[in-house]
């Protein structure tokens, strides 16, 4: 068994090894490398690791309302729980990796076999390194809304890595709202076993680098929903990337990424599915869609990798400007300027985000990048 200090130590060597960006077909496609300060990172925590400070991570950094009974705990315990099962697993990207080896917050949250759990997570203290992990075991469901915001004042940078297992027959519905300030990389990796059924809707806004690569394997019957919006303004800078394997039979996914951009913020927007040779009987959706105002500016990238005829399989992008016709429109019947861009681009994001829940903030989203 890994201890905690040789999997920092390891971590933070993969780290060092590993290019920004991993997936060939995306390599000259990728914002933001200059701007991150990872030796600077580095630096400050290698004499952490050499003096083998003992790391002192609290759920105290997350506001938890946890039901009673429930099987969560600080992240610090994942060397000496039921969450040695999955800290094995290595890092595949450069972010991943430092995330893996400087953490120090978040929970390890582990449902009962067969039986129900609703929680909800708000992260405010954003200056962190951050790694969580989720196991929803075997028939069993849970519903998790993540809230992530922070005093503009106070957020300098937020790393997070969030390792999700769907045990079989399990089913999980994940809620993600972000306000962000400064540099926010997120990485997600999400295992989803025979039959297990994932739907996530996740809206964000902000960033002066808001980078996030999520991967999700479905196995045999396994289903994936995406619902994801983001909305940039000013100088801010998007990078995502998400990429879906269908590694077994009859496995369905539908991703919808949508995009608001403003004045001269940017965006990339990538999305892969690849379905494996043994996944026959598999479908999968994939759209991306944007809408630039200013002088913004977005690239959408999707692609299928196919290794079998026996599916059905589909992706679309296409960005667009805000109607003049629509506008001149909703003026006419005694809207602003504002409030008409507001009225269409609720409409446009309407598409992807039907959840009530979510939907109110996605609007207060939209309202603030019009300011």
């Amino acid at each position: 068994m890994t201890t905690e200090n040789d999997y920092r130590i390891k971590a933070l060597e993969k780290a060092r090894a590993a290019a920004f960006e991993q997936d060939l077909l995306f390599k000259y496609y990728s914002e933001g490398e200059s701007q991150l300060p990872i030796e600077k990172e580095e630096k400050k925590e290698i004499k952490y690791l050499r003096d083998e400070v003992q790391n002192e991570i609290v759920i105290d950094d997350y506001s938890v309302k946890i039901p009673k009974d429930s099987n969560i705990v600080p992240i610090s315990d994942v060397f000496s729980t039921e969450g040695k099962e999955v800290i094995e697993t290595e890092s595949s990207d450069k972010i991943e990796a430092l995330t893996n080896a400087f953490f120090d917050c978040g929970v390890l949250i582990k449902t009962e076999k067969s039986s129900e759990m609703n929680l909800d997570i708000s992260v405010q203290k954003t200056d962190k390194f951050n790694k969580s992990i989720i196991i929803v075991s075997e028939g069993s469901k849970l519903r998790l809304l993540k809230r992530l915001s922070a005093n503009p004042s106070e957020m300098k940078r937020y790393y997070e890595n969030f390792d999700i297992y769907i045990k079989r027959d399990a089913s999980l519905d994940l809620k993600m709202i972000s306000q962000i300030n400064e540099n926010v990389l997120m990485n997600s990796n999400i295992n989803i076993y025979n039959e297990g059924d994932v739907s996530i809707t996740n809206i964000m806004s902000g960033g002066k680098l808001a980078r996030s690569r999520v991967n999700v394997f479905l196995s045999k019957g396994s289903k994936l929903t995406i619902k994801d919006a983001s909305f940039h303004s000013g100088q801010e800078i998007e990078d995502k990337y998400i990429n879906v394997v269908h590694r077994d039979s009859n496995s369905e996914s539908r991703i919808d990424l949508y995009s608001i951009l403003n004045k001269n913020s940017k965006g990339i927007i990538k999305g892969m599915v690849r379905i494996k040779p043994n996944s026959s009987g598999s479908k999968t959706e994939l759209n991306e869609k944007a809408v630039i105002i200013g002088d913004a500016r977005v690239n959408l990238i999707p692609a299928l990798e196919v290794g079998t005829n026996d599916v059905i399989a589909s992706h679309s992008d296409s960005s667009e400007t805000i109607d003049k016709d629509k506008l001149f429109y909703l003026e006419s019947k005694g809207l602003n300027e504002r409030e008409a861009k507001l009225m269409i681009l609720t409409g446009f994001v309407d598409k992807a985000i039907s959840d009530e829940e979510v939907k109110e903030d996605a609007v207060k989203m939209i309202d603030s990048i019009l300011a």
